[in-house]
């Protein structure tokens, strides 16, 4: 009688011990942090690097494209799309005095870079990032027409700091990570620089040995801009 009731204790605490380790397990799971990777300004001589290293590292991106690269590297577009890539429209001057020049200029500048795109790889998105951020230069006006034009605008939360003035290896690795630990689910952003080529590595082995899950931007999810105010 003793030795039963030894073994349905002992039964009893295995299957509570069981019981708890799944329920952090599960627990574990659900805290998994959200990072979406992003390029601007490409696709250029630098972009198949990126897309190296991503395939290395089991990872995917999104890529913000301006249109005379994607006139001028069409085979790196084709690349994209048929390794799973998102891609989003960046507009046609990247010029400030340019693209923000009207109250129709922001929405031409996209819907040209749209079209440029269909026709050259029959893809068509309702991405945008426009140039420098969606504030303080875009005005109200102009989100509200390529809102109502039916475009996503994503800006991002995490500046990679690789279009700054004497950016190096170390500082874009440095400021990734250091904001990122700060950071709940993140939208970083980085440019088809080779700068960027030699940090990626470091940010994408940080990223995969911490368990953080990378997406592509869908196009049809609710979009994050410093205007909806829509970040994690």
């Amino acid at each position: 009688m003793k030795k039963f009731i030894s073994v349905l204790i002992i039964s009893s605490m295995f299957v509570s011990f069981i019981s708890i380790n799944c329920h952090c397990l599960e627990n574990t799971k659900n805290d998994k942090k959200t990072v979406y990777i992003t390029f601007d300004d490409g696709p250029n001589k630098n972009t198949p690097g990126i897309l190296d290293l991503l395939n290395k590292y089991n990872m995917k991106a999104t890529f913000f494209v301006l249109e005379d690269r994607i006139t001028v590297y069409p085979d790196i577009v084709d690349r994209m799309l048929k390794e799973g890539y998102s891609i989003g429209l960046h507009g046609q001057s990247h010029e400030k005095t340019v693209f923000y020049s009207s109250g129709s200029s922001a929405l031409n500048e996209i819907n040209n870079t749209r079209h440029t795109l269909k026709e050259l790889t029959g893809y068509d998105t309702k991405l945008v990032r426009v140039p420098y951020g969606s504030k303080p230069y875009l005005t109200k006006s102009q989100y509200d027409s390529l809102v109502d034009s039916g475009y996503n605008l994503w800006d991002w939360s995490i500046d990679s700091t690789d279009t700054h003035k004497n950016a190096t290896v170390s500082s874009i690795v440095s400021n990734t990570l250091n904001t990122l630990e700060e950071s709940g689910n993140s939208v970083i952003l980085f440019h088809d620089k080779q700068t960027t080529v030699k940090a990626l590595s470091g940010v994408l082995k940080y990223l995969k040995y911490n368990d953080y899950e990378i997406k592509v931007i869908d196009q049809n999810q609710s979009p994050m801009n410093w205007w909806n105010r829509n970040f994690y």
